[in-house]
């Protein structure tokens, strides 16, 4: 609300100085904002953590984009609106921050675990690593509630749109990620420490893939947008939390989602087609140890390789071409083989006899070639032609 109101200096005091997390600290109770959870060095416990300063060249990465979305004076953001840069702002801290948070507290259990450190410091790393991953506002119902903003919301959303609910509507990857924090808060009561290694990272591997569906969400989208719509910063965010990983994998393709995804104005969104940015996702699912299937396909358009299905109501402007390609051909071929045909049938009629069928009745009993039959006993027949007969029969019977 206060970003659309362009309230960005109050914005910033609550990002900066925080105002509900309190925890226990060792002088008292504390305020944990979400720029401490942004900067924090902790978060060099998380492996992946590296990938994201080297490519951004900034271990301050998030805090900068949402400081840059923050400030007026900004020139990459100057001509952005005030929706756009509460895209950005917003989703920074849902995906970005949030995101590396819940990462490092997941990791910070498992040290806690390794190390010997009594189970209580180990679990309680562990909740806040649920805390931030599904939120205060999901309550305690099965499969949540409507008010979610956090990774567990964002899993749900997205199951809706690339068909990979459960039963029930239930997210698949939610479902998964409850079974793998249960795992996990199990394995540090019971000091097993190398199978809850094992947990967490296949939490980080899981987490990966709201994020990637986001991406091709807003491909799709943006592809029919201007550069000032803003799903054009959404989409912009959603391709920060990957690139980094994408980067590992194969730089070629983390340059095509880069260039499709990225924030640039007066420039026309998902330049090279959804079907490019699809496929660039497509070649690095091994790297990333994700099966496409776990994508999903709801959006017609095949996750393993770019392909659109017949009936998908997102076409990509790459495959417009293409649709008018394979339809010229198709009418060019059938053109072709008309003629052929008609080639082939001129030449028969100019080699082969021509059969015009009788009026009458040809019959070539022996009644007929005995001459007992006379001009009036053919029935139905041509006279001229009965008569023609005839004299062949009484040829016949001289001879």
């Amino acid at each position: 609300i206060l970003m659309e109101m362009g309230a960005l200096k109050a914005v910033d005091d609550l990002y900066s100085y925080g105002k509900h997390a309190i925890v226990d600290g060792i002088n008292g109770p504390e305020i944990i904002s979400l720029s401490s959870i942004a900067t924090t060095s902790d978060r060099a416990i998380v492996p992946q953590f590296d990938a994201y300063v080297r490519y951004y060249e900034d271990k301050n990465y998030a805090d900068t984009l949402i400081r840059t979305a923050l400030d007026l004076e900004s020139e990459k953001m100057r001509m952005s609106s005030n929706k756009q840069r509460k895209e950005i702002v917003v989703k920074s801290i849902q995906y970005l921050v949030i995101h590396m948070g819940a990462l490092q507290a997941l990791y910070n259990a498992l040290s806690s675990c390794r190390d010997g450190i009594r189970n209580s410091i180990a679990e309680e790393a562990w909740d806040q690593g649920v805390a931030l991953l599904i939120g205060s506002l999901e309550g305690s119902s099965h499969g949540g509630s409507t008010e979610g903003q956090c990774f567990y919301a964002l899993s749900k959303t997205r199951c809706q749109e690339f068909g990979t609910c459960g039963k029930e509507g239930y997210s698949n990857v939610n479902a998964k990620l409850e079974s793998l924090l249960y795992t996990g808060k199990g394995e540090i009561q019971g000091g097993s420490c190398n199978a809850l290694g094992r947990t967490v990272k296949k939490i980080g591997t899981l987490l990966l893939i709201p994020l990637i569906q986001s991406n091709l969400k807003y491909a799709i989208s943006n592809e029919k947008k201007a550069w000032d719509d803003p799903d054009f910063a959404a989409g912009y965010v959603f391709s920060r939390t990957i690139l980094p990983m994408a980067e590992d994998v194969s730089h070629e393709h983390a340059e095509t989602i880069k260039r499709n995804m990225d924030f640039q104005f007066l420039v026309e969104p998902v330049g090279d087609g959804v079907g490019a940015v699809f496929n660039a996702f497509g070649a690095i699912y091994g790297g990333l140890n994700i099966n496409c299937n776990d994508i999903g396909d709801g959006t017609g358009i095949n996750p393993c390789t770019g392909i659109i299905s017949s009936n998908s109501k997102n076409p990509s402007k790459g495959n417009v071409f293409l649709y008018i390609f394979v339809s010229l051909v198709c009418l060019l071929g059938g053109f072709l083989l008309y003629m052929i045909h008609k080639r082939s049938r001129l030449s028969l009629e100019e080699t082969a006899p021509i059969f015009t069928p009788s009026h009458g009745v040809l019959n070539h009993d022996t009644d007929l070639l005995n001459g007992k039959h006379n001009d009036a006993a053919i029935l139905d027949g041509d006279e001229a032609f009965a008569l023609r007969i005839q004299k062949q029969v009484d040829v016949l019977s001289i001879t």
